[in-house]
This record gives C-alpha cells, structure tokens and sequence, in this order.
C-alpha cells in the first residue's frame, strides 16, 4: 500500500486442509521473501502462490515481482551470509543480506529447495518446495512440542522485555513465540543498538533480548555499554543475545561482552522460554 504496488495472491484449492509442520518456521519463510519482493520493487505488483505437488509429495511456493531483478552471477551470491547481491544494494535498500541465507537454512532443514529465476530489470521468482505430511484434526500443532504451565504464565505475566531486532519479520516472529504461551508479557522493540540503550536509559525492562548483527552499534557493543552504564539498575539488566551463529567463539564472545546467556537463531520456542524463566524469574524450567 505504502508503495502504490500491487499484491496479488493465487493458492490451490486441492492444498490439504490440515498439515504437520512448524507454522512459525514456515511463515518466516515466506515472510523473508515476501519481504524482499516488496523491498525491491519500486512499481508493478508482487504475486504470491501455492499449489499441491503430489508427484514430489510437497507444496511449491512461489512468489513473483516485478522489481530490480538479479543477473546469473547476483543469485550465485545471494544465499552467501552477508552477501548482498550487488554492494549498491546495500546503499540504496538496506538490510545486513543474511535473510536469504537464514531462509534457504530453514528451507533446507525442512528437507526442501529454494530456486530463483531471474533478469536484470525484469523481476525475479523465488520458487520454494516444500515436503508436507497430511495431518489429522489433532495434529495441527508446531513441530516443537512445548508448553508453559499455566503457574509459570501467571509469572511471566506482566514483565516488559525489550527485544533488539532490525529485522522485521524476526520481530514479528518473536513477538507469536512469546505470545503464543504467555500473551500477557509486555513487549518493546528497537531497530538498532543506539536506539536500544536510548530505550533502556528511559524505560523499566525487566530483559533485553539483544540481536548480535545490528546497523550501527552492534549487540556486543551495545551491552557492553549497557554494563559500563552509571545508574546500577541498567548496568544490572539480563540480556539474553540472539545469535544466528552456534560456535562456541560466538558464545563466549556474548559472555565476554557481559550477556547473561544466549539462544540461537532461528529462535526455537523451548529454548527461548527456558532461558527467559531462568534470568527473569531466577529459577529453572518446571513443567509441574
């Protein structure tokens, strides 16, 4: 809308009605590229579809645009971790170029493909198949299989977190995690780590969930501004990082840095929640 184009959407009717999966792994999938066919057309429409691939047992994705397009070199390049396909890309359209690379990772864990086909000037089609299994009525549920009992949401309720993300769609992804076991947590955002710490200097959080790779002053700078801070409470605050990376140089560089603990991107609900209960709430995870 903001833009003037058009959005048009065309899904098959034979699709099943119920599936087996993870619907947050899957909607930030389509939201990665979704996003970025916005991002990259200026004029025109971008045209989402879905149909059944019975042959392979999957369901084909696939979104069109009629944006800025990619040569044959770009798309080698695009799935690289921060790569952007062209670096005047980066100047004139933002973003740190790791969406598609998280993308074809999730894609590929769900044992699937992601293809682009594309034309310098004549938009691009992102073409994603992904396998499905047919589910019953009571089968309808995440992958992960994890629940708060209700002691521990009536704990979490009410505490304000402050979630440090640039990324949109991780932010909208975060926020259904969060609130799909305790809806009634308080959250904030910030695009950027100067904006965080503006936002912690005037705000009351009980913790910061820190993305590491952030335009201007990263995730490690920001808390280790955060724990040099004059005002005891600040410099006190837990900050739980969000790292895409899982090596151990990562972790201990969020320790160093003077985070309390750190959880892996694409955040998984179970993880997430465990360590919040324990910086937030001082005590581990109990299902009883």
């Amino acid at each position: 809308e903001a833009k003037k184009i058009r959005f048009t959407l065309s899904i098959d009717d034979d699709l099943p009605q119920k599936l087996i999966g993870d619907p947050f792994r899957v909607m930030q999938i389509l939201n990665n590229v979704l996003e970025n066919a916005i991002k990259f057309t200026a004029e025109g429409e971008v045209h989402f579809s879905a149909r059944l691939l019975p042959e392979e047992n999957a369901i084909g994705y696939y979104v069109k645009d009629s944006g800025i397009g990619m040569s044959a070199e770009e798309i080698s390049r695009v799935f690289d971790v921060f790569s952007q396909a062209n670096p005047t890309i980066h100047l004139k359209y933002g973003g740190t170029g790791m969406g598609l690379s998280i993308t074809r990772q999730l894609v590929q864990l769900f044992g699937g493909r992601i293809d682009i086909k594309s034309q310098p000037g004549k938009g691009a089609e992102v073409s994603i198949t992904m396998p499905y299994t047919i589910g019953a009525e009571q089968d309808g549920e995440s992958q992960e299989s994890f629940s708060l009992p209700e002691k521990m949401k009536n704990m979490l309720a009410g505490i304000y977190i402050l979630v440090a993300e640039d990324n949109e769609v991780n932010q909208l992804i975060i926020r259904k995690i969060l609130h799909s076991e305790a809806p009634e947590i308080r959250i904030d955002f910030a695009t950027d780590g100067n904006e965080a710490l503006k936002k912690v200097e005037e705000g009351s959080y009980d913790l910061v969930l820190m993305d590491i790779q952030m335009p201007g002053a990263d995730g490690l700078e920001t808390t280790r501004q955060i724990r040099g801070h004059a005002k005891e409470h600040i410099r006190n605050l837990k900050i739980i990082a969000l790292t895409a990376f899982a090596q151990e140089s990562e972790k201990q560089a969020c320790l160093e840095a003077g985070m309390n603990d750190y959880a892996t991107k694409p955040v998984m609900k179970g993880e997430l929640f465990r360590k919040i209960i324990l910086q937030v709430l001082g005590r581990p995870f109990s299902a009883a």
